[in-house]
């Protein structure tokens, strides 16, 4: 864990991250992260794109993915037995 200091950055506010944790994750200047507040824990969680499939989801986004597999899924059993038929 390491601790920095939010600052004021034009209207917004930033936080800066110490050296050694972007030397850790291999992050780049001008690289996308991904920003995420629990509320319950009141933590602010930063990942990067690699990392972003290991967050939790919600289980109406899980629904959906999983509906969207199995529609997809389907229709590919349905195209392959109309192919033999």
């Amino acid at each position: 864990m390491a601790t920095t200091r939010i600052r004021q950055m034009g209207n917004s506010l930033g936080v800066l991250i110490p050296a050694p944790i972007v030397k850790q994750l291999g992050l780049e200047k001008n690289q996308d992260i991904n920003v995420e507040f629990l509320t319950d824990s009141s933590q602010l969680i930063f990942s990067t794109e690699e990392k972003k499939e290991a967050l939790p989801i919600s289980l109406d986004l899980l629904h959906q993915v999983v509906e969207s597999a199995v529609e997809k899924a389907l229709q590919e059993r349905d195209n392959r037995i109309n192919d033999k038929g």
